[in-house]
């Protein structure tokens, strides 16, 4: 059994030394750790909206009813819940969705 995942590549090994000694490889590519979680990324914004995630910070309130948010954009499709505005049109139905994704899965 090899319960120590990389968190970058996913390659598994029997302990955390040698785990941690296979992890410094991506470290010229991904030079930005999680400190929380040892998780690396290819960039400093990446790895800051990472770290919301661990923290709970949700620095994007809506104006509405104050749900908070990690992400810019995931307020910008809440938003759409008080304006009523549904972008995605099917091409086949007409069917109108607040999502993107909610019009792809129909």
């Amino acid at each position: 059994s090899r319960p120590f995942k990389c968190s970058v590549c996913e390659k598994s090994y029997k302990d955390p030394a040698t785990l941690r000694q296979h992890e410094k490889t991506h470290w010229l590519t991904r030079p930005f750790p999680c400190n929380i979680c040892g998780k690396m990324f290819t960039q400093r914004g990446t790895m800051t909206r990472h770290m919301r995630s661990h923290l709970g910070l949700k620095p994007f309130a809506c104006e509405e009813c104050g749900m908070r948010f990690t992400r810019q954009y995931r307020l910008t499709e809440h938003m759409r819940v008080h304006s009523g505005e549904k972008p995605y049109e099917c091409q086949l139905c007409g069917g109108k969705f607040t999502q993107q994704r909610n019009l792809i899965s129909h």
